[in-house]
């Protein structure tokens, strides 16, 4: 009997031409983000308190996990379903497309409370992550998110953002003993800012049922008070 671990010229030439429409449905998709690259942050309908639609995926809507600290509650999922990376996000992100796609601002680097310049590129933000942030009081899970494109902010359009943004880049670039410092640096161009742009590619239905299990762990041991005390908009990178 003739062997048939060798591919055949036919099948051979099957599949060149599935790898051929895969690269185009590659190419064609990559085309349809590219709009989010060079987008002006003063072109994004910005809102200091953004709409507080209720996320959905695929048409389903997403329920939330809790409304008080969501940090133990990640770690616990994380046990379930392993190690992964998650950003909650919050200030110095802007949705271009209502939970689809968006962008997330980030300085140069941070400087220390005893004055040293650590500078950064932020590599996290260039892989996948699941996204979590808080919505109308409640914490969602909103899904895994690709990086697309990032680039350099113009000084010009700093300059242009929003008084409320200005200063939570000014934050993340530093403690409050140097916001002062910091300020003028990002706004002489000698911190700059980079724009890192990330798209939904998918949602992860065990993770979210980590969450949910999680909480309801919780709840049976501490009751059904669910405020975990109060929980400001944060940007935080969690491994």
């Amino acid at each position: 009997m003739q062997s048939t671990n060798k591919l055949s010229g036919q099948t051979m030439a099957d599949v060149i031409e599935l790898q051929g429409k895969e690269i185009a449905r590659l190419r064609k998709e990559l085309a349809q983000l590219t709009p989010l690259v060079a987008t002006r942050v003063e072109d994004v309908a910005y809102e200091e308190e953004q709409s507080m639609d209720a996320p959905s995926y695929e048409g389903a809507q997403i329920v939330p996990f809790c409304s008080g600290r969501p940090h133990k509650l990640l770690k616990e999922a994380k046990k379930i379903v392993g190690k992964r990376s998650t950003v909650t996000v919050g200030k110095c992100f802007l949705w271009l497309q209502k939970y689809e796609s968006g962008l997330a601002l980030r300085p140069s680097g941070r400087l220390s409370k005893k004055g040293n310049w650590m500078s950064s590129t932020h590599k996290k933000m260039m892989r996948q992550n699941g996204v979590v942030t808080k919505i109308g009081g409640q914490w969602y899970y909103l899904g895994e998110y690709e990086y697309v494109s990032s680039e350099q902010m113009p000084l010009d359009e700093y300059l242009k953002l929003p008084t409320h943004l200005q200063e939570d880049l000014v934050a993340l670039s530093g403690t409050s003993k140097h916001h002062k410092e910091l300020a003028r640096r990002l706004s002489t161009g000698e911190i700059t800012v980079t724009k890192f742009y990330c798209s939904r590619v998918a949602f992860d239905n065990a993770f979210q049922d980590a969450l949910l299990g999680a909480k309801a762990a919780e709840l049976g041991l501490h009751g059904a008070d669910d405020t975990g005390g109060s929980e400001e908009d944060e940007e935080e990178e969690n491994d």
